[in-house]
């Protein structure tokens, strides 16, 4: 999963990595698995193997996106102000 993870660049600042999930083909269908995915960072879990055609998501934290957009706004305004004319 690590590599997996890496090799896509890492979460994002706006992800929530303790909502990951991974989709995996089984001859019964679909099966979600939850990815302890902030545990196997923080080397608390170990890593999870993966399978071929198995899909990882990781969601984004609407939070840290509403955090991040205002942090934006407040530099964008803030530059705003002493922009010379």
């Amino acid at each position: 999963m690590l590599r997996v993870v890496a090799a896509a660049g890492g979460p994002t600042r706006a992800a929530s990595i303790g909502g990951t999930k991974m989709v995996r083909s089984t001859p019964n269908g679909l099966q979600e698995l939850k990815v302890p995915l902030k545990d196997i960072l923080h080397a608390k879990e170990p890593d999870m193997p993966i399978q071929t055609d198995d899909v990882t998501y990781i969601p984004s934290s609407r939070i840290k996106a509403a955090l991040n957009a205002g942090a934006l706004a407040t530099s964008l305004g803030t530059v705003a102000l002493y922009r010379i004319p």
